[in-house]
Order: C-alpha cells, then structure tokens, then sequence
C-alpha cells in the first residue's frame, strides 16, 4: 500500500448507478432524470459504469447523450448484452472456441467502441475511461467451448483499436467449477491473465477488473476476492476494483447470486450481506486502492417499488461506507 496520502480526486469512485435506478426493467424519463440528478448532487461520485446491451443507452440512446452529465467520467461494461447473447447464442464470446461465436463477440466490442466514440463526442472530451470485457462463452453447458489461446488473440485484436484513450480491462466473473451452477461460468483468473499478458501489446492498455462479490461466490469463499486481487496485481495488471457484494441467503438478494448486494455485516440493516467493512478494508490494501484507475461500487437497491429519493439516499450511503 501506498505511503502517500490520497488525493482528492482519488477518493472520488465510479458508481454501476443502472444497478439501483427506477428504470431498471422498465424506462421512466422523468424518473431516470431525477435519479441522475440525484447522483450528480453527491460529492464524490466521480462517473458511472454505463450498461451496453449493444448500444450506450437500453431505452433512449439519445436521451442518454442529451443528458450526459459533462463533468462525470464513465465506465462501459459489456456484461449485459454479453450475457443477454448468451441466451441466444451459446458459442458468443471472446474465448470461443467456435470461431463465429469469437467473432460475433468482436463484432459486439466494434459496437461498444462505437459508443465510446459516440459518449466522447457528445461530452467534447475523451470521457470515457475504461471498457469491460469478458471471457465468455459460458462453460458446463455441454455446448460450448472456450481457451486461454482463442481470448489471447481477442485480446490482441481489440489492444490494436484505437479506443480514444479507454483502458480495456477484464472483469474477472465467477469460472466454470463442476457440480456447482455457475453465474457466469467463464475462464478462471489465472487463465485470463495468461492470455492478457500472452497478448500482442497495442496502442491500448489491457489489464484486469475484479468484482468483489463475482469473485466471492466463485467458490463461496470471502478469502476469494482477496486471492484475486493479489494475483492480478502481482502480474502487474491490476486496473480496476469494483464492490458489489453477495449473501449466502437473503429473501431479497438470494443465494450466493449475482445480486449486487449493498455493504452490510452484523449490526447493519442488512445482517446478510458479505461484504463487511473488514472485507473492504482488506481488499483496498490489497489493491493498493488510491492508485487504482478505476475504483467504484455496484449496487442493487431492493425492494423493487422503492421511490427515486430513497434510491439516491442509498447510493449515498454506499458512497459514505466506501469513502469513509
């Protein structure tokens, strides 16, 4: 960890804003706009991570642009849509070993870098900080099929894009384990970072995101996310640490699932919850947090009926537990 005191900058975060928003499944303008204004009101949110289903915005591309908020940074995560493919298309991702699956999966990153074009037109400056990608397809299916090798090339495709100045990192989702039901499924840490440091090194930047709880429930492990962390950051490619937590069982946020669970613990309004302050105590030293390029949280807020105020109050509280 770092001797030197963080700057002010640095204690500002990314928030997966999409995560809690009123307009989650269904689009409200109005009540998407009061959100965002909302957001904007806290101090030290410094941007969002933007959802790409195959456009920059899942409604209203260009309600997204016009209400662009010009002094946040921005994070684009391809999980959605990558997941959403999916469904459709077991061979889709960028470790296929099917080569019309990789390569409809490299059709997918040109239209997110379309985006990130379209997102630093519209704010005049290259705001666009970093780009997730994963290593799908999706394992244990019976169906597909994935490599260390076939991501490698990926990887090395997508390093030679001129991404205007966007980081392209790996969040790291939970890998295939035999006998347990997967959220994601897809290469393990160590295979990704073989094939990010086995890539041809380009004009962009690869390294590697970890999310707290997609690492946690990987092998229903806290120790988990930590192992991760040090890993990848022992390979000199650590860009990127986001919380997002996980239960083992909640009637709201479920059973070792990918819910986004808030920061919780004993004594907290949410007892269930994984994610303690010690946990993110640890895991910021481990990381080196303040050197971090991308720092944030990504967080549900449930139930589902709750009004724009109270989502904003609990992403400020989020917010509070991290910074402080």
């Amino acid at each position: 960890m770092s001797s030197l005191p963080p700057s002010p900058e640095s204690r500002k975060i990314f928030v997966g804003a999409y995560a809690a928003s009123p307009c989650h499944s269904v689009w409200d303008p109005v009540a998407e706009r009061r959100y965002l204004e909302g957001l904007a009101a806290l101090p030290d949110i410094g941007g969002l991570e933007i959802p790409f289903h195959g456009s920059p915005h899942r409604f209203d591309t260009d309600w997204f642009l016009a209400n662009l908020n010009p002094d946040w940074d921005y994070v684009l995560t391809l999980i959605p849509g990558t997941m959403e493919t999916l469904a459709k298309s077991p061979h889709f991702g960028l470790a296929s070993r099917a080569e019309k699956g990789r390569q409809e999966a490299l059709n997918f990153a040109e239209r997110a870098l379309l985006a990130v074009r379209a997102i630093n037109a519209r704010a005049g400056r290259p705001c666009v900080r970093a780009v997730e990608i994963h290593s799908a397809p999706q394992l244990g299916n019976g169906i597909a099929g994935s490599s260390v090798e076939e991501f490698r090339d990926s990887l090395s495709e997508l390093a030679a894009w001129d991404w205007q100045g966007a980081e392209l990192m790996v969040e790291h989702c939970d890998r295939y384990i035999a006998g347990q039901k997967p959220a994601k499924g897809f290469l393990s840490v160590e295979q990704e970072l073989e094939a990010i440091t086995g890539a041809t090194p380009g004009p962009t930047p690869v390294s590697m995101l970890i999310n707290w709880g997609r690492s946690a429930l990987e092998t229903r492990d806290v120790e988990e996310p930590l192992r991760h962390l040090r890993l990848a950051r022992e390979a000199g490619r650590l860009g990127g640490l986001i919380f997002s937590g996980c239960t083992i069982e909640d009637p709201l946020y479920g059973h070792w699932a990918d819910s986004h669970t808030p920061f919780g613990g004993e004594g907290t309004p949410l007892a269930t919850s994984l994610l303690t302050k010690s946990e993110v105590a640890r895991c910021r030293d481990a990381a080196d947090w303040d050197r971090l390029p991308v720092r944030g949280l990504k967080m549900q807020a449930l139930p589902k009926d709750l009004d724009v105020a109270s989502r904003v109050a609990l992403v400020q509280s989020w917010v509070s537990f991290l910074r402080a």
